[in-house]
């Protein structure tokens, strides 16, 4: 969903996710079948300025995120995911720059970000009779992210994107790209 006002725009997301996952452990003899579930969704609200040789965007956006995952259980022993919660905000600015040859529009830009998380920490729960070991994934502190990509649209049918990342915080590195491509009919 995006709407637009002017030089103003609110982009939402809503989504859900369905988990088929074999488990397969040969030298036990362990075959199990599990599901899982997550749902979540996102909105920014953000201005666009500029025109098209050159534009700056400055936006707001939060994230939530929830997922489950069925426990493994082998011999007596159970491995237990749990239930997860993400909250994530972001506050960023990208610039970049629009060219149009025939029907092809080709955009660039340049992406800085600064991300929070309110909330996430993944557990990891291994019991067997008495003995129950838990793991925490911390939630990670305030991060900044670096984005470079280009979106190219050809007439009104075809458009798509590449994209590259780079994390950054206090203890935490990270990268990494994706790529898409959209075709109407």
């Amino acid at each position: 969903m995006a709407i637009k006002a002017g030089a103003f725009f609110l982009k939402g997301l809503a989504r859900y996710d369905h988990y088929w996952i074999n488990v397969r452990l040969p030298s036990i003899g362990v075959r199990q079948k599990l599901k899982g579930d997550g749902y979540g969704g996102m909105a920014q609200l953000g201005v666009r300025i500029g025109g098209g040789g050159f534009f700056a965007e400055p936006s707001v956006s939060v994230d939530y995120t929830r997922s489950s995952i069925d426990t493994i259980t082998v011999a007596g022993s159970r491995l237990g995911f749990g239930d997860t919660d993400g909250l994530r905000g972001r506050a960023g600015l990208r610039v970049g720059s629009t060219m149009r040859s025939g029907g092809t529009t080709t955009s660039v830009y340049l992406k800085g970000e600064a991300i929070h998380e309110f909330k996430g920490e993944d557990r990891l729960n291994f019991a067997n009779g008495s003995f129950d070991l838990g793991f925490v994934n911390r939630r990670l502190n305030t991060y900044g992210r670096g984005t470079v990509g280009v979106t190219i649209a050809s007439g009104t049918n075809v458009r798509g994107f590449l994209e590259a990342f780079g994390d950054v915080g206090q203890r935490y590195r990270g990268g990494g790209g994706r790529a898409g491509l959209a075709i109407s009919f």
